[in-house]
């Protein structure tokens, strides 16, 4: 007598009810992942506040700095997918968050004191003075500067700023004093 063989398949076996155990692991892993993007949604808030503690305290820092700009920082929401519609016709979007969207520098004209040195310089409105630094161009609004002889050329003046920037523009022949519209 011969045997038959039959084979299993997936579709032939009977389907296993998960035990106790496997359900609850199941569970509890969604559970931690859960626990994981609310704790997620947490720390990025406090790293964008932390980030404002920052340009607040540079902010504060810099109050006496000579045209300083002050910082302001802006946040946005941070969304996890796409919005859904629901029967009723809300619209539901789950928040991911909050980060930093930038940080923006007040350019509004600062307080421009009278000095009696001829040669310091203040600019209202827009715009930058190039000076050259360690062979380096940069752009300032501090004009604190002092009419003095340039250091690549004795016979030559230069507006130099207490850093040792110079403004650049041009040079004055030695003994020749500004013309007042100039400086």
């Amino acid at each position: 007598a011969e045997k038959e063989t039959t084979i299993a398949t997936a579709a032939t076996r009977p389907a296993k009810k998960k035990t106790y155990k496997q359900r609850t692991a199941k569970q509890a892993t969604r559970s931690s992942n859960m626990i994981t993007a609310t704790l997620n949604i947490g720390v990025s808030g406090l790293m964008a506040q932390s980030r404002k503690m920052n340009v607040i305290g540079d902010n504060i820092a810099n109050s006496n700095t000579i045209a300083y700009k002050a910082g302001n920082v802006s946040f946005r929401d941070l969304f996890a997918g796409r919005p859904s519609t629901m029967a009723n016709g809300v619209t539901n979007q789950h928040g991911n968050g909050v980060a930093v969207s930038r940080i923006t520098n007040n350019w509004d004209n600062g307080v421009v004191e009278q000095t009696n040195n001829p040669s310091n310089l203040a600019i209202e409105g827009d715009g930058l003075m190039p000076v050259s630094f360690a062979g380096e161009t940069l752009w300032s609004r501090v004009g604190d500067f002092s009419l003095v002889p340039d250091p690549a050329d004795a016979t030559q003046f230069v507006l130099m700023a207490p850093s040792g920037a110079i403004l650049q523009g041009g040079t004055l022949a030695a003994g020749t004093p500004p013309a007042p519209d100039t400086v």
